[in-house]
């Protein structure tokens, strides 16, 4: 069974036009990587809840365990549909079943994973008009990722930027009217992506962008001494 926290009394933690909800996730989410170990939930992490009116609500982690949380916040009164988004900064819009969020252009280095405040997922779920809590929510990854090694020959990388033939971060429209979110960036999405920060030679590293099939790519790798550059024109899906 999903974490859970204790119910609060409704009716005298009402603001006007809203109602508590609590959302409980199931343990197939992911928000962090650890290198060769498990996908968890952090305690700081927020999500964005858009109700029947369409409306972004904040939503704060109250139980984390794991690989699964609990989060609570407040929706329009009457709502039965509700779309969630990870992280809480990167959601745009919605309008029912069509959500727009950003991949991030500039990111962060982390050694073994990726930085965890940029890997977005979606989840939907159909509530009772009263009901308070929804429990075992699925959030389902909406971008792919991209894994990159660090030389170990490299000891003073500052910068990898990405160039690619088509948009690979920007905003991306989500269709999530189905039983699994269909993912498109947006036609004027950035070609380029960066990292930027502090790079350990011989470390893995991955940047989160849009899923999409390349027709190649350039990968430039800032240093003190010079730029050194990687560059194939093979098929790369991703995915």
């Amino acid at each position: 069974m999903a974490a859970s926290c204790q119910k609060i009394n409704i009716q005298e933690n009402l603001t006007p036009g809203t109602q508590e909800l609590i959302i409980s996730t199931s343990p197939e989410t992911k928000t962090s990587l650890a290198e060769d170990g498990p996908v968890n939930w952090t305690a700081d992490d927020e999500i964005a809840v858009f109700d029947n009116a369409n409306v972004k609500n904040k939503f704060d982690a109250t139980v984390v365990n794991g690989a699964r949380a609990t989060f609570s916040g407040n929706v329009t009164i009457g709502s039965t549909q509700i779309f969630a988004v990870y992280p809480y900064e990167l959601a745009i819009a919605a309008n029912n079943g069509s959500l727009t969020v950003n991949i991030p252009v500039n990111q962060s280095p982390e050694a073994g994973t990726f930085a965890e405040e940029h890997n977005i997922s979606v989840a939907k779920a159909t509530k009772e008009a009263d009901q308070t809590e929804i429990p075992n929510t699925v959030f389902k990854n909406v971008c792919a990722l991209l894994k990159f090694t660090i030389p170990s020959y490299i000891g003073d990388a500052s910068k990898v930027t990405i160039t690619s033939d088509k948009p690979i971060a920007g905003n991306l429209n989500v269709d999530y009217s189905g039983d699994s979110p269909v993912s498109a960036i947006a036609e004027d999405g950035s070609n380029e992506i960066s990292m930027v920060g502090e790079f350990l030679a011989g470390s893995t590293f991955w940047f989160v962008l849009a899923p999409t099939t390349l027709n190649g790519l350039t990968v430039d790798v800032e240093t003190a001494r010079g730029v050194y550059t990687m560059s194939t024109t093979s098929e790369i899906k991703l995915t």
